[in-house]
């Protein structure tokens, strides 16, 4: 009978134990040692060829936002080295780059060209094309008739490196995931004596400067983004106005767009299309849409 009693006592002992193990198993070891889970990481795929490149974003687990805010492709060649954003196209505005509809496949392709998209930008995918003139093909060079080394930059970490004639690359970095706001207690919560205002976003202001006889336009908007470019008159004769300034700047001027330390996204200022006076102001149109108001000065 003793034998049965010990025997039943440890059955009861090996079931608790076994329950025991379950429930504690469905925690994450890292949260077992107090430690919390790391991000998840999350992988882009790029893939390109002579006329096109694709950047696919997969979609995330459990509806997880995907975020390529401030990710930078970053290209060099004998001139130097420029960065371009997926964000700056024209095709892909109203896109909200901080949550993406994964999975979205950014296709930038040569005007006129038809080239087949990778399989994972088919059906169930959202698929968006920007077609673009053969000289803002970056990713290719043309006199060696391969694919440029890519370095991808996401807020100013490298995360990833697209070799010299690769045409698929992968890059992973870790997804940002908001931290969740303490609960405030009777303790520590404090009632201002007066509610903060809300300072709405103002339109870019670029001002214009003169180095010697040489205007140079300088800009900045709510986001960050600043950069300056020299202007050269054409009528050196003429009164020097802020339209005459803008309007007369040369094709083959580039405008350097500074997105984080040290990289540089430079666009043709061949690009400019016009500048058309509002008031005391005037609206300043690029040739791919893009459009600031500016109260133009010179000093």
């Amino acid at each position: 009978m003793s034998d049965l009693i010990l025997l039943k006592r440890t059955s009861i002992r090996f079931a608790i134990l076994c329950i025991w193990a379950v429930v504690w198993g469905t925690f994450p070891a890292a949260a077992q040692n107090g430690i919390p889970a790391s991000p998840p990481s999350y992988s882009l795929i790029l893939f390109r060829d002579a006329i096109s490149l694709t950047l696919y974003a997969p979609r995330l687990p459990d509806g997880v936002g995907v975020s390529i805010v401030g990710l930078i492709f970053q290209v060099s060649d004998e001139s130097g080295t420029t960065a371009h954003s997926i964000e700056r196209y024209a095709a892909f505005r109203g896109i909200s780059f901080d949550n993406l509809p994964a999975p979205v496949c950014f296709h930038l392709k040569l005007a006129g060209s038809n080239v087949p998209i990778p399989i994972e930008c088919g059906e169930g995918t959202l698929l968006l094309d920007q077609s673009l003139a053969a000289s803002d093909v970056f990713w290719y060079d043309a006199a060696t008739n391969e694919g440029r080394l890519i370095t991808v930059v996401h807020h100013g970490e490298v995360v990833g490196i697209c070799p010299a004639g690769r045409a698929r690359c992968e890059m992973t970095y870790a997804v940002t995931v908001a931290p969740t706001p303490p609960v405030p207690t009777a303790s520590t919560t404090t009632v201002p004596t007066t509610l903060p205002t809300e300072t709405p976003a103002a339109d870019p202001i670029p001002t214009i400067q003169y180095r010697g006889d040489k205007p140079v336009i300088q800009f900045a908007n709510p986001l960050g983004v600043k950069g300056e470019v020299e202007a050269y008159q054409m009528n050196p004769g003429a009164s020097n106005s802020a339209v005459q300034a803008v309007g007369c700047v040369t094709g083959g001027t580039n405008l350097a767009l500074e997105l984080a330390t040290n990289i540089y996204l430079v666009v043709p200022f061949s690009e400019f299309r016009q500048a058309v006076k509002e008031g005391d102001k005037h609206r300043v149109t690029l040739a791919n849409g893009d459009e600031f108001v500016t109260a133009l000065s010179i000093t």
